[in-house]
This record gives structure tokens, sequence and C-alpha cells, in this order.
């Protein structure tokens, strides 16, 4: 018999310890995005000057669109990681996946 995750499951498992399969299933529904996403990161015009940074940088080009510079690079990239997508912190894991 599974059981719906509970507040109590999510403290938990977010403490370390071992959840049934079953509850853990449950708790892909109750998370949303900003559970997993990365929240440490800078947003850089494309016509800014770049400056060092050891996080990832959110590039915004002129014609709107975006790029990621993995955390670490310390001068201006040569290449942009380009197949990422932005999603609101409050989309359902579910959703997001």
């Amino acid at each position: 018999m599974l059981s719906p995750g509970s507040v109590y499951t999510l403290k938990l498992i977010r403490c370390g310890h071992v959840v049934p399969q079953g509850l853990q299933a449950a708790l892909a529904d109750s998370q949303e995005a900003k559970d997993v996403m990365n929240r440490e990161f800078r947003t850089l015009q494309e016509t800014k000057a770049w400056i060092a940074y050891e996080g990832v940088t959110v590039i915004e080009t002129t014609s709107g669109t975006f790029h990621v510079v993995p955390a670490g690079v310390d001068t201006e990239p040569d290449q942009l990681i380009d197949n990422c997508c932005l999603i609101a912190q409050d989309t359902p894991m579910i959703g997001t996946l």
C-alpha cells in the first residue's frame, strides 16, 4: 500500500534519513523547481565587459536569448552553453522534468 508523502516525510529526507520507496515517489509530486535549482548565479548583458566570477553566469543577448557560462570560468568564454531553459521556481518538479 502506498501512502502520500507528508511534511514529516519531507523532513526525514532533508535530514538524510532513509524513506521507503513509495513515500519517495510521492515526494516528486510535492517538489518544485526551487527545491533543486541553483540560486547562486549572476546575470550579465552581452554588451557589458566580462568580470571574473566564481559562480554560474547567465548572459542575456541583445536579441533576448540566454547563454550559460559554467562556474569557475575566469576569462571571457569562447564558447557558451545555449541548450538551457528558464523555469519559474514554483513550477512543479513533474512539469519541469
